[in-house]
């Protein structure tokens, strides 16, 4: 038996046919995962563009990180899309590779203490103390600032100028010279005291060789002839850093 799809009253013919041809709004609760690729990002206040597979979408939000200062264009971050809004996650990186840990920033410290040293004169800086300070695998960037107090006795019958200076590598920072008188029967002329500090920012330490700061103290008088050792000349040093990587 058939029906006449033209008669009257046939169901089929009193339907709206509309939403069948229209597309579905899309379900602002399903979550997407995209990845894309950073064209401009502006460190200070956050602006971006980002390229999400050929279109160029400006000023997406992203979680509130470190990385909100290290992305630049070239990097590769994770979106995070529902309905019609999209989220930076973050920078996609892989394990071992150079730009790991690209956003993260690490703190070191170290420091010693030497006594009963020799002082060289002539203005000649002389390395009184040092100790090693290891820059993480992943950094290549280190904020190292360092500060050391002391004193140092003028064994001399005449009165003189001390220095002490702390650095990393070789460089110094110190203060203006300070006078000494020779040694007598009171303590303050038995001990002088010395400050000295200096911050240094290092950049570039991509080497094994470069992963290693070398931080020291050094001591001079200015007139000619070295002060023998003595038990009150003594120096403390102590060094903090911060390391970050700018891959």
């Amino acid at each position: 038996m058939t029906m006449d799809l033209y008669q009257p009253g046939y169901p089929l013919l009193q339907e709206d046919l509309v939403p069948l041809l229209t597309p579905a709004p899309p379900d602002k609760s399903l979550v997407r995962y995209r990845q894309g690729l950073v064209m401009e990002w502006n460190t200070d206040t956050g602006e971006n563009v980002i390229n999400v597979g050929g279109a160029l979408l400006s000023n997406l939000s992203m979680l509130n990180s470190g990385e909100a200062i290290a992305l630049k264009p070239g990097h590769v971050v994770g979106l995070l899309a529902a309905g019609d809004s999209m989220l930076i996650l973050g920078r996609i990186t892989q394990p071992g590779a150079a730009d790991f840990a690209s956003a993260s920033v690490a703190f070191g410290s170290t420091g010693f203490s030497v006594s009963n040293f020799s002082v060289a004169g002539s203005g000649v800086m002389t390395l009184v103390g040092q100790v090693d300070l290891q820059v993480p695998a992943w950094a290549d960037q280190a904020l190292v600032l360092v500060t050391a107090s002391g004193q140092l006795t003028n064994p001399s019958v005449s009165n003189d100028f001390a220095f002490l200076s702390v650095g990393i590598n070789g460089g110094s920072g110190g203060a203006p010279g300070q006078p000494m008188a020779p040694t007598g029967n009171s303590i303050w002329q038995d001990r002088h005291p010395l400050y000295a500090s200096t911050r240094n920012l290092l950049t570039g330490l991509t080497t094994p060789a470069s992963k290693v700061l070398s931080i020291e103290a050094r001591a001079a008088h200015s007139n000619a002839g070295a002060w023998a050792a003595n038990a009150n000349n003594t120096v403390f040093a102590h060094a903090i850093a911060i390391y970050r990587s700018t891959v």
